[in-house]
């Protein structure tokens, strides 16, 4: 019995038979979706992190990339204690933050 991609086998009283995998994916905004480094630096699913923002490929959100920059550290301090990220993962970081801080001004002006 072939195997459909995304699916997996369920017991079904007695009977082993491929059933489709429901998947439930929390995508960026729309917004977010258009700028060219979020598909590539920035993710966002609910099984991972809650469905917080995190760079891709790892289980960093992107809030403490963030938080590191506000508090003063330096992109060298931050790639030293998060090996797996690059200059370029912290600049789309960068980017997201002040994506969703423009959004959320237009969406407060009266």
């Amino acid at each position: 019995m072939p195997m459909l991609r995304g699916s997996v086998l369920r017991l079904n009283r007695g009977s082993i038979r491929p059933v489709q995998k429901k998947t439930t994916r929390r995508h960026l905004p729309s917004h977010a979706q258009k700028q060219p480094w979020t598909k590539s630096r920035i993710a966002s699913s609910p099984n991972i992190c809650n469905g917080e923002p995190c760079v891709k490929g790892t289980r960093i959100p992107v809030f403490v990339i963030l938080s590191h920059l506000a508090s003063g550290d330096d992109i060298q301090v931050i790639l030293e204690n998060y090996p797996r990220l690059k200059k370029q993962d912290i600049d789309a970081c960068r980017q997201y933050g002040a994506m969703v801080e423009r959004r959320k001004n237009e969406y407060h002006r009266d």
